[in-house]
């Protein structure tokens, strides 16, 4: 994790692909996720210079109308928020904007070192809320996106043997479109 959000911003991709490449190889990676923790409500994390967007251009709120697509649990969950970085190790461009598995790969890693992670039974900690995280992209390359990630425990397990569903959601912006014909 990077504490600043300023620094991440400044990141870039390794000048030296195939040294970045070894070292991914080494770890068994295919690339590197940089996050740092947020709190958009605040409107002053990230700072425009550094983000090339304002950060609080997308609202993190949940209006209550059924058209937002959000359960009532969903709504009145607590939100972590991070900003993150993907450089990919060999996929033929710098840097992607938005990784739904990498969020994913994320969550589950925060989850499970106690950042939103369940105490007790369910998806609950001990404050009794609930959690989910949403993950911003792309914002230092001017395409920013935000991915949203939670998890539920089957209700017919707990602890080890519940079963774990994640759920990850974002928008997309679909930039080209190719459509071919298949034979038959």
């Amino acid at each position: 994790p990077m504490l600043d959000v300023t620094r991440l911003h400044y990141a870039t991709n390794p000048p030296d692909a195939e040294e970045f490449r070894r070292m991914c190889d080494r770890i068994d990676s295919t690339g590197i996720y940089l996050y740092s923790p947020v709190d958009l409500d605040s409107g002053s994390v990230i700072p425009d210079e550094a983000a090339k967007v304002d950060a609080t251009s997308s609202t993190t709120k949940y209006s209550n109308d059924e058209s937002s697509g959000h359960t009532e649990e969903e709504k009145d969950a607590q939100v972590l928020r991070y900003e993150c970085r993907q450089f990919p190790r060999a996929s033929g461009y710098p840097e992607d904007p938005a990784t739904g598995i990498a969020a994913a790969a994320l969550a589950a890693s925060l989850r499970i070192r106690g950042f939103g992670a369940p105490r007790g039974e369910g998806n609950e900690d001990d404050d009794g809320k609930r959690y989910r995280y949403e993950f911003y992209q792309g914002t230092a390359m001017g395409r920013r996106s935000m991915i949203g990630v939670r998890f539920d425990e089957d209700e017919s397990g707990t602890g080890k043997n519940a079963e774990l569903k994640i759920y990850v959601s974002g928008n997309v912006e679909i930039l080209s479109r190719n459509e071919e014909e298949l034979p038959a």
